[in-house]
């Protein structure tokens, strides 16, 4: 181990010692405590499992031994107290004993339903723990496989376990955001607490793995126990169960592992975005905060130092000295209980970790009052469409037109490229040594390509890019290039003219698919994932700021039209808040389509005012089951086609998965669900006019289906009597079949006629008719003459109050108005005169009804009472009757 070294100045210098242990991707680790050299137990997603020996550190060969076990990513790694066996399990739902001294495999302990989560050893490490995503826990005898407890009650997978130091007691907390303490000798629950963990920790998946380990730990006497799965880590007591006071202020994400030091007076904490806070348990204030550009996955305290080791998703491990000031108890120090009451500590130091480099720098600065914000981790760049390792097996790219398979094969993997249309091409499979990460597929070809790869005895693969093409004349028209030293392959994409790579150098390079480089861009932000088709590419990256310092990701697209080297749209990318995005695609027309985490499908429409992410389905709302989750393959018009999977894992995992198909609804209000087709189609038609220019065969048969749902919205309205939606679709309906004469007499009787009803509903005096009645009759109307002979008397009149009950009117004064006919009818008949509209040219003669339709103006202007104006075409009078029926 190197030491720490100073540098002259306010700031010291600390030299952090990093080693590469597994491949990118999850990664564990434990300490092995009672041995006396120092071993550190690490897995990773590339089945592995290590054992370190530190004071053989820099020996190659000699320090660490390795457990070739596994057929799959191992999630978790269990040493027993007495340091003389380890545990393992994950993906492979399979947990195995090993022995600490030679790593030689023992027994095998138990085989689950669905991946393994946590191991925790019982104190006297005779017992092990075994949590699931089966909602099950199994406590197993390690010298006796046979003899087994099974402990049910949570209501989803279980998360975390971990047993109390006297051996009582066993704590778990799950999916279904409960903590509960079981007794271990009977096997039943003792306590429940019910949403301890929050609701995104508790349920958020990525590559497989639980975003958030939720983990529990007792403190080493067993009087306390803190739990993650919130900003606060929350610490209960054994006396009651009741939550004492918590650690606050530390983190600005959930909380995902926790540690307490060999002494319990101190406890480390790592969040879900790498920082790692040193808390003092006495006062529950925090001593140091270690901030890191490489995602701190678990840290784990050294029994042997003042020290904690630490592991990233890169896969590396390093070791941080130092951790507890000098003039406090060290971590490992036996302590008296006087001497446990230590002082509050009051300042905060800060350190800022690098595991991205070999020997990074980690920096100290004291006397630091206030905890710094650290900017949440960008999401990571991915493949649309591709699958994380599942038994060593994986999808690159899952396509309607095929799909390719990639399997490791120790030395090699073994790639499978398998087409939907089993009569186009046949199946295609070819050894690949250079170790591709990243494909993607259309009819014509696959590319490929591979990250920037050091060996371990020193050599550099440089990241590489490869093209096959599915048909060609020419026996050697597949191509392979390099990129340069310290430029790494991100994302690619493939059409059937060219290839696209987007590289860690913000460079996007585009090919043609003989390997003519046609263009290279620049582009802010570092590269998220990017998707083709025929001359479309779209291209998603990270603006320089992302993500906010609220978690949001910050997100910009590219939309390309390769062919004519233009920009056909650009701007950001909206998702739903605090959420991250999983998919992308680019249809035949150009239309970009993209799903969040959350499961929210939108797509982007330049011709919908001037260019709108518009939601188009809320997967959600379609899910039969809770843990459901739907994995996007393609978009069309109607309908999301996909594979349904668990929202454990959010990707499939078997070889054939099966296709089903999610229809396609807007998330609009109740009420309103025969608008929503309208609506979604009107968006589709606008944009497909908007590409083609509006003379396409295919869009005239979109419009007339289009029509049909405009109708029958029309007729809804009607049926519903909201006259004047049905009135403002037909002049809708209208303008779309260029039929501007009819347009503009529906628009001007829409405009006359609810004017009129809001000025009568103003006036409280009723309309008296000519007609007579029996037994009494009525004073007539006055006529328009007798209006414009004597307009003073009439404007002059005084009002009268009429009171509108029916105790202070007499028989006389009620009004019988004429009948009303049905409004259903009355639309009918206005809509009948459409066909002789267009049949009549624009200069036809229309003196007669525009004459009515002044007179209606005219008259409405006024405020004297007066007889209901006669309708055109003999359509009788619509809305409320005087008589209010």
């Amino acid at each position: 181990m190197e030491q720490d070294q100073e540098v002259g100045g306010p700031r010291q210098m600390k030299r952090l010692t990093t080693r590469n242990a597994h491949l990118e991707g999850f990664c564990s680790m434990q300490f092995a405590p009672g041995i006396k050299d120092r071993k550190l137990v690490t897995c990773g997603s590339d089945c592995l499992v290590k054992i370190h020996d530190l004071e053989k550190y820099g020996d190659e060969g000699n320090d660490v031994e390795e457990i070739d076990h596994f057929h799959g990513p191992v999630h978790v790694v269990a040493v027993s107290p007495n340091g003389q066996s380890v545990a393992a399990g994950g993906e492979e739902s399979l947990v195995a004993l090993f022995r600490m001294e030679d790593a030689d495999f023992e027994r095998n302990v138990t085989r689950c339903s669905l991946p393994i989560r946590d191991l925790a050893f019982s104190q006297d490490s005779s017992f092990l723990a075994i949590a699931s995503d089966d909602s099950e826990i199994k406590i197993v005898n390690v010298n006796n496989v046979e003899e087994f407890k099974t402990l049910q009650g949570h209501e989803g997978g279980v998360k975390s376990v971990s047993f109390d130091p006297k051996n009582e007691f066993l704590l778990s907390t799950g999916s279904d955001r409960s903590l509960r303490i079981w007794d271990v000798e009977s096997g039943t629950e003792k306590h429940k607490i019910s949403q301890v963990l929050e609701k995104d920790a508790a349920s958020s998946i990525k590559d497989g793995v639980p975003a958030n380990l939720c983990r529990v730990a007792w403190s080493p006497d067993g009087s306390i126990f803190a739990v993650a799965g919130s900003r606060d880590i929350k610490i209960f007591e054994r006396e009651d169960w009741k939550e004492a006071e918590s650690c606050v202020g530390g983190h600005l994400q959930n909380v995902t592992d926790l540690a307490f030091s060999s002494n319990g007076l101190y406890l480390l904490s790592v969040d879900t975005s790498g920082v790692i806070v040193i808390w003092d348990i006495s006062s529950r204030e925090s001593i140091k905060r270690y901030e890191n550009s490489s995602k701190i996955l678990s840290a784990r305290w050294d029994p042997f130092s003042n020290s904690i080791a630490l592991i990233s998703v890169e896969g590396t491990y390093g070791l941080v000295d130092g951790v507890i000031p000098s003039d406090k108890i060290g971590p490992n120090d036996r302590v008296d209980s006087d001497q446990a009451d230590v002082d509050s500590v009051g300042d905060l130091d800060e350190d800022a970790l690098d595991l991205d480099q070999a020997d990074p720098s980690a920096y100290k600065q004291s006397n630091v009052q206030s905890v710094s914000i650290s900017r949440p981790i960008p999401q990571a760049s991915f493949q649309p469409q591709s699958t994380p390792v599942e038994l060593k097996r994986r999808f690159l790219t899952y396509t309607t037109v095929g799909h390719i398979t990639s399997r490791n094969e120790s030395t090699y993997n073994a790639i499978e490229i398998e087409f939907a249309d089993i009569n186009t091409h046949r199946p295609i499979r070819f050894n690949d040594f250079t170790g591709f990460t990243m494909a993607a597929m259309d009819a014509s070809g696959a590319v490929f390509a591979s990250p920037q790869v050091r060996e371990r005895n020193g050599d550099l693969n440089l990241s590489t890019l490869s093209y096959r093409p599915f048909d060609s004349w020419a026996s050697q028209s597949d191509w392979t290039t390099t990129m340069p030293e310290n430029e790494e392959i991100m994302a690619v994409a493939t059409s059937e003219s060219w290839v696209a790579a987007a590289t860690s150098k913000r460079i996007l390079r585009i090919f043609s698919t003989s390997c003519v480089q046609l263009m290279t861009v620049m582009f802010p932000g570092p590269a998220l994932c990017m998707h083709g088709c025929n001359d479309f590419l779209c291209f998603i990256y990270h603006t320089p700021s992302s993500p906010s310092l609220s978690g949001d990701q910050e997100l910009q697209f590219l939309l390309m039209n390769i062919s004519t080297k233009t920009t056909v749209a650009r701007g950001p990318v909206c998702l739903s808040p605090g959420s991250k995005l999983e998919w992308l695609q680019v249809t035949e027309t150009g239309m970009v389509a993209i799903m969040d985490s959350e499961g929210m499908v939108m797509v982007y429409s330049h011709a919908e005012f001037s260019g709108q992410w518009i939601p188009m389905l809320d997967i959600k709302t379609c899910n039969k089951h809770q843990r459901d989750w739907f994995w996007p393959i393609r978009i069309t018009d109607s309908n999301l086609l996909g594979v349904v999977c668990k929202i454990e894992k959010r990707y499939p995992d078997v070889p054939q998965p099966v296709l089903v198909k999610y229809d396609l609804k807007m998330p609009i209000l109740p009420g309103h669900d025969l608008e929503e087709p309208w609506l979604r189609g009107s968006i589709f038609v606008n944009f497909q006019a908007s590409q083609s220019g509006g003379d396409d065969d295919d869009i005239d048969v979109m419009k007339l289906e289009l029509d049909k749902k405009l109708i029958q919205l029309i007729n809804a309205a009607c049926e519903q009597i909201s006259s004047e939606k049905a009135l403002e679709a037909a002049i809708t309906l209208a303008n779309r079949h260029r039929l501007p004469n009819l347009a503009e007499i529906m628009d001007e009787y829409r405009q006359v006629r609810f004017q009129e009803l809001e000025v009568e509903e103003e006036e409280p005096m009723m309309l008296m008719e000519e007609a007579p009645v029996e037994e009494h009759s009525e004073p007539a109307s006055p006529t328009r003459d007798q209006m414009d002979e004597e307009p003073e008397e009439v404007h002059n009149e005084p009002r009268r109050f009429v009171d509108p009950s029916p105790s202070s009117r007499s028989k006389a004064e009620t009004p019988t108005g004429r009948p009303i006919k049905d409004n259903k009818s009355n639309l009918s008949n206005l809509f009948s005169v459409k066909n002789k509209l267009i049949n009549k040219s624009d200069s036809a003669p229309k003196g007669n009804f525009m004459e009515k339709i002044n007179a209606i103006k005219k008259s409405s202007s006024t405020s004297k009472p007066k007889a209901a104006p006669a309708m055109p075409f003999g359509v009788s009078r619509l809305g409320k009757s005087k008589t209010g029926k």
